[in-house]
């Protein structure tokens, strides 16, 4: 639910209602922003090589605590299109409620991979994080970092929590991630509320109450998960890397702005995030399970036309040199150039491309790819965008690889019409 706090009327009405957060909604955000520290050389926030390692298998994983858990790059419009739709298609209550379960229980889990590790010498920092106002410059600092909105917590204690937010990358999921959070660190159910203060400019409160008088011990426990192993790759990742950070170079067109809270690619305009792999795989799973094949279906059918939105307008993030040595490559080499991106993005890495020519097909053999149906979407994307033909996929499931192939769709045979003889 949100409650507008827009104006002096509207104003009125909410402190009215929700009088034992006037304090907390009173407080004025301060005005200086956490900075992020930026690499010389390639201008990539420092923090992300301390934080996440870029592997050659094509995943992006944490590099201290739980360090199979992965992270990928979503665009933030692919994942507004597949929840609209999903919300006009079964209705927008129904996908809120099983969009807040989801991403609360994936928020809970990443949190909890965070606070646990998976190392002894780990235990005393993560104990400061839960128990002492680290875990307020924790998630200052980690939301603008992945997108997700730049915030300032006024409140995260007993039995309150309030925070100021602008530009939260989903409203619902951000209020879902805020229950995960407090629900971990605290020990504690919570239920965050949102308060609009100016929906033009994406400002928000977000405050919440815990009905819980004491600790639920080790209530944390329960979210911890087992990251699915991580295969090796055979050959280092065909991308070039800052010499100073060793971050993937194309991640320099990719602009951090704590001040905004967003990451946005400056070659293609559009905001992305980094979103915990796990969280991807269930919130799919969630509307899979409840809505059923039509759910998948729509998934796969968003994802695919948005990425061949992308390669056909350009808008996939290719500099001018490498928009013209993708024009002047040959199709095998053009599906490396998108793979490779795909791969430094955290979405899974492609370990052999192979054109068949008769029949024509595509066959592309992939390690730790994401959930099969955003993978399967953008292979769907890339061959249509690339061959100008309708495609289907079909798929087989190795030990340590996942083979893809891409074929021409078949056309139905229409029946003949009989001419009638005079």
């Amino acid at each position: 639910m949100v409650r507008a706090y827009n104006n002096e009327e509207t104003k009125g009405a909410v402190m009215q209602e929700c009088k034992e957060f006037e304090p907390f909604l009173s407080t004025r955000p301060k005005e200086k922003i956490r900075t992020i520290p930026r690499c010389k050389e390639c201008g990539l926030p420092r923090i992300l090589p301390l934080l996440f390692n870029w592997r050659d298998e094509g995943v992006i994983t944490l590099r201290w605590f739980a360090t199979e858990f992965r992270f990928v790059f979503l665009y933030q419009e692919l994942l507004d299109l597949i929840l609209a739709f999903l919300e006009d298609t079964f209705g927008k209550e129904e996908v809120d409620k099983l969009t807040h379960e989801a991403e609360k229980g994936s928020a809970s889990e990443y949190i909890a991979m965070i606070v646990l590790g998976d190392k002894l010498w780990l235990k005393p920092i993560s104990l400061l994080i839960r128990y002492t106002k680290l875990i307020n410059i924790f998630l200052e600092i980690s939301s603008p970092l992945f997108g997700y909105g730049a915030i300032q917590v006024i409140e995260h204690g007993v039995p309150y929590a309030v925070a100021y937010i602008r530009n939260p990358y989903r409203l619902s999921m951000f209020r879902a991630d805020g229950d995960g959070v407090y629900e971990v660190s605290k020990e504690r159910r919570m239920k965050m509320e949102v308060i609009e203060i100016s929906a033009e400019e994406q400002v928000y409160y977000f405050a919440g109450k815990t009905p819980d008088k004491g600790r639920i011990p080790n209530l944390f426990h329960i979210y911890r998960v087992q990251p699915a192993p991580i295969h090796g790759a055979a050959t280092p990742l065909d991308v070039p890397r800052c010499p100073r950070c060793r971050l993937p170079r194309p991640l320099g067109n990719y602009v951090w702005d704590e001040r905004m809270g967003i990451i946005l690619n400056k070659l293609s305009g559009r905001r992305m995030i980094l979103w915990p792999d796990y969280a991807l795989q269930e919130l799919l799973k969630t509307f899979e399970e409840a809505l059923g094949d039509r759910a998948r279906q729509i998934i796969f059918d968003i994802t695919k036309q948005f990425w061949i939105d992308l390669i056909t307008s350009k808008g996939i993030g290719f500099s001018e040199e490498e928009q013209l040595a993708f024009l002047e490559a040959s199709v095998q080499k053009r599906y490396a150039i998108i793979l490779n991106q795909i791969a430094y993005q955290g979405l899974g890495r492609a370990s052999r491309v192979e054109i068949e020519e008769s029949p024509y097909r595509v066959r592309i053999e992939l390690i730790n790819p994401t959930t099969p149906t955003i993978i399967s979407g953008i292979l769907a994307g890339t061959f249509e965008a690339l061959e100008e033909k309708e495609v289907e996929v079909d798929m087989e499931q190795g030990e340590t690889s996942v083979v893809y192939f891409l074929t021409e769709k078949k056309r139905a045979n229409k029946p003949r019409r009989m001419r009638e003889v005079s």
